[in-house]
């Protein structure tokens, strides 16, 4: 019934989405995209941006770009794989190839505020994932959010005091978790693990400098979709898991946890909407978790917006509501 009172948009707009290859939620997005009349343009690598973006253009007058675009448009900054998709760069030395990177990296970012003051609508942070979460821990202090205490140290006696205080501690990356191959071509993925200091930890006196947050007892774990003011939140069961127990990315195949529709405090959505005006996002996925003693607490911020593993399990459809989005209807 829903599609059969489609209505559509009444100005066709292109929509330039700069994400990456085999993205399924760029997929599923264009698709609702093209079903309200929008004309999306997708953009995964540098090559794609030159085929839109022939010339730049500089001079005492204006600014001027060459391209194909004949009505108003919109901008998605769904990832980065204009900016780390340099597949046609891999046959380079590695000085080199760093160096077109880098040639590349600073074009884009002049492109990106250029389009953004001529785009009618824009969604996304045209840095992708890169956000600091020490600031986003502190811009989250200030908005009331509680946040778990966090230590950042490359000493081991500094560590232990702290220790003693929290009583037990995870670790977890201070840039985002990546996934990286070892010399022997093996898969390696960062996750959040517990620490725990006994006869059997042989940390070092000084070691490279590492994030330690207390360890809080979690009763689920929270995962909040974030479009432009609205907030749309899931309850993962991740202590029904041992493999789960500490970062729910962990996933057992197995024994699958429980994903269900979450709806947090209206204090707690109102503070979200405080902290992500602060960090000037429009979307993001925020992670959190439910204590024993059933406090919100906060533990971070994915401005790229995992939204697909919230979305089909709690019915959300945020797919559809993204293409809305540019139409002022979400």
């Amino acid at each position: 019934i829903k599609l059969l009172l489609r209505q559509p948009f009444p100005t066709i707009m292109n929509i330039i989405i700069f994400s990456k290859d085999c993205d399924n939620s760029t997929n599923q997005v264009i698709d609702w995209l093209t079903w309200h009349a929008h004309t999306p343009i997708r953009i995964n690598h540098y090559s794609d941006f030159f085929q839109l973006f022939n010339r730049v253009g500089i001079d005492n007058n204006n600014i001027s770009f060459i391209h194909n675009l004949k009505s108003e448009f919109g901008i998605w900054y769904r990832r980065r794989g204009v900016l780390a998709g340099t597949s046609e760069l891999d046959n380079i030395d590695t000085e080199t190839h760093y160096h077109l990177k880098e040639e590349l990296l600073s074009l884009f970012q002049f492109c990106f505020d250029e389009l953004e003051e001529s785009s009618k609508i824009s969604l996304g942070s045209k840095n992708g994932s890169r956000i600091n979460k020490l600031l986003v821990l502190k811009h989250a202090r200030k908005s009331g959010l509680k946040i778990p205490n966090t230590l950042i140290t490359n000493q081991k006696n500094i560590l232990t005091e702290f220790l003693k205080k929290q009583d037990s501690l995870i670790t977890k990356p201070i840039s985002e978790a990546t996934m990286f191959m070892s010399k022997l071509q093996e898969r390696h993925v960062m996750y959040t693990e517990e620490y725990a200091e006994d006869e059997n930890t042989e940390t070092e006196p000084i070691f490279f400098p590492s994030l330690f947050q207390k360890n809080i007892s979690k009763k689920i774990d929270i995962r909040t979709y974030y479009l432009n003011g609205v907030c749309y939140s899931m309850a993962i069961f991740s202590q029904q898991s041992e493999m789960s127990r500490t970062d729910f990315r962990v996933y057992d195949t197995v024994n699958k946890v429980r994903n269900v529709p979450y709806k947090l405090p209206k204090e707690i959505e109102k503070k979200i909407v405080m902290l992500m005006k602060s960090l000037a996002l429009s979307e993001g996925s925020l992670d959190f978790i439910q204590t024993t003693d059933d406090e919100i607490i906060f533990l971070e911020v994915n401005p790229a917006g995992q939204f697909g593993m919230v979305s089909k399990p709690c019915n959300y459809y945020l797919e559809e509501k993204i293409a809305l989005y540019f139409n002022g209807k979400q």
